[in-house]
């Protein structure tokens, strides 16, 4: 029985389900899957993702590797929400060649759209690839949505350009600069992005960069510091720790009309700092891991507690248990504890055709 931050129910019970069906098939660098999915709202226990909530999704997609640098990509789906009854097609194929310093792609996208009684479509060209220089010391990079109409109708997928190059002054150390523009109907972004990451040792990584961005809400100018470090205690013992900060250096007054939809290009994402602890242990048949996190920021505050189990006493057999406890201090109707326990079990010997 659901009920509210005061502790009064809302409804009468909650009753939703969900289904999937789906077929692989792969042969000679051929992969073809054709599905099925429908979720209803409210379906489940937390391991679906949000996303797919309250959607029906029916699609098929194709590979066809012809050699080893060439590769064509296919897809096409319809996507239904089941709360408002909007719909979406969308078919898509894309070319894709690669070798040791080029990669290159081009493609064409199609898209329909039915929202709220009106309907629009829109096509897509798609080119992108990169290119290494200097024994892999410099790489330019560029990837390429535009719109073959005037206006790109969709939200979700505006004319967008996105170049960048990434220098690699010495070992372990990368500095990169990107500048990505948005252009649609109901959309308009300019990003620009600086910055450095750097691998000082096998298990540490340290990121930082300095964004500007000018959105139809207003400029931003942000600053993004990450850390993580791991480290290897014994032969079983494994330890992780990490922190990220960002801060938002000015901006204007923003104003949107749905908070809860984030946009398609860029963001904006306010300050925050968070950090987590993670420690491991491997046995013979087994291991364990807890992971704790902590994220701060102007909207939300939240600690989890994270943990996980696997054994498999024989080859072939698993169980796997997962725990997650998290506390959020938010003025959203989210705010509050939130315990989960899921328990897993699997049977996957070689020598059978069952799963």
């Amino acid at each position: 029985i659901a009920e509210s931050e005061a502790g009064q129910p809302l409804d009468d019970e909650v009753s939703a389900s969900a289904y999937l069906v789906e077929v692989e098939h792969q042969y000679n660098g051929r992969q073809l899957q054709a599905y099925v999915r429908e979720t209803e709202a409210g379906f489940g226990l937390g391991q679906q993702r949000g996303t797919d909530s309250g959607t029906r999704r029916t699609g098929v997609q194709l590979r066809n590797e012809f050699s080893e640098n060439w590769t064509l990509d296919a897809e096409a789906f319809r996507q239904q929400n089941l709360r408002d009854g909007a719909e979406r097609t969308v078919i898509e194929s894309t070319g894709r060649y690669q070798d040791q310093r080029r990669v290159g792609t081009a493609g064409l996208r199609h898209i329909e759209e039915s929202i709220a009684g009106g309907e629009t479509a829109s096509s897509q060209a798609i080119v992108g690839g990169s290119w290494k220089f200097f024994d892999s010391l410099l790489t330019t990079r560029m990837n390429i949505e535009a719109g073959l109409e005037e206006t790109a109708e969709s939200v979700d997928y505006p004319s967008r350009a996105v170049v960048g190059v990434d220098v690699v002054p010495g070992p372990r150390v990368t500095v990169f600069a990107e500048r990505e523009v948005a252009e649609g109907t109901l959309l308009e972004s300019a990003m620009t992005r600086i910055g450095v990451r750097s691998n000082p040792s096998e298990r540490s990584r340290i990121d930082t960069s300095l964004s500007s961005e000018m959105t139809e809400f207003g400029p931003r100018n942000f600053a993004n510091l990450g850390m993580n470090q791991g480290w290897n205690i014994g032969t079983r013992w494994v330890a992780d720790v990490g922190f990220e900060r960002s801060k938002l250096l000015n901006a204007e007054p923003l104003s949107r009309p749905d908070e809860q939809v984030p946009l398609a290009s860029g963001s904006l994402a306010g300050d925050f700092s968070s950090a987590f602890f993670g420690l491991g242990y491997r046995g013979k048949d087994w291991t364990v891991s807890t992971r704790t996190q902590w994220r701060n920021s102007a909207t939300e505050d939240r600690r989890a507690l994270i943990g996980g189990f696997y054994r498999e006493p024989q080859a072939g057999h698993g169980f796997s248990a997962e725990l997650n406890l998290i506390d959020r201090t938010t003025a959203s109707a989210i705010a509050g504890f939130d315990g989960r326990l899921r328990l897993g079990w699997a049977r996957r010997p070689d020598g059978s055709r069952w799963i």
